[in-house]
């Protein structure tokens, strides 16, 4: 029997122990070791984070110039084409000018003959 209640002591003297541990971490001084370890790990995490980020801008960036650029383009294309349609609409103009005074010269005779 006083090996089944010094087991039992046991299990409970952890259990109670787990619960304190749980309830009240207490930090220990890390060894020189295990300070070094810890500091290459969170290095290694910012390192991490600031290559990720990096990407991303120049990801954004390169974005941003590709939407210049097509931005650019399409401005120019516009400037080309009025540049060729105002040409067309002044010939347009033009005759349509001419072609008035034609009409008008047109129908003064004719109105003429009729008189």
């Amino acid at each position: 029997m006083k090996k089944r209640k010094k087991k039992k002591n046991r299990i409970k003297r952890r259990k109670r122990i787990k619960t304190r541990s749980k309830i009240q971490k207490r930090k220990k001084p890390l060894k020189k070791k295990n300070r070094r370890k810890k500091k290459k790990k969170i290095y290694k995490r910012k390192v991490k984070r600031v290559i990720k980020a990096e990407k991303t801008k120049l990801h954004q960036r390169e974005e941003e110039r590709r939407l210049d650029e097509e931005v650019e383009q399409r401005l120019e294309q516009q400037k080309q084409e009025e540049q060729i349609n105002q040409p067309e609409e002044e010939k347009k103009e033009q005759e349509e000018q001419i072609n008035q005074p034609e009409e008008e010269q047109i129908n003064q005779p004719e109105e003429e003959k009729k008189e």
